[in-house]
């Protein structure tokens, strides 16, 4: 193969994880908590996002903050 080829590749697939993006979400006492990052190292900074129920309702839109942080208080406990 020629090696251009593979060095195009190479950077082709590092490429792809530059951009994956680390979703955590869980559920304490009727507030949602999120935490996104792209790495440990940078949070996904000021990310709009929102909240649908089962049906695709949309029940909120929320922004993570500096830290890649962002709560939902759930009016239904």
């Amino acid at each position: 193969m020629n090696m251009r080829v593979v060095a195009l590749f190479c950077c082709f697939a590092l490429s792809v994880f530059a951009h994956k993006l680390n979703l955590f979400v869980y559920d304490e006492n009727g507030t949602v908590f999120m935490y996104a990052y792209f790495t440990k190292s940078s949070p996904c900074q000021n990310c709009s996002g929102v909240i649908s129920d089962i049906n695709g309702d949309q029940l909120a839109e929320f922004m993570t903050d500096g830290e890649g942080k962002a709560e939902y208080v759930s009016a239904h406990e």
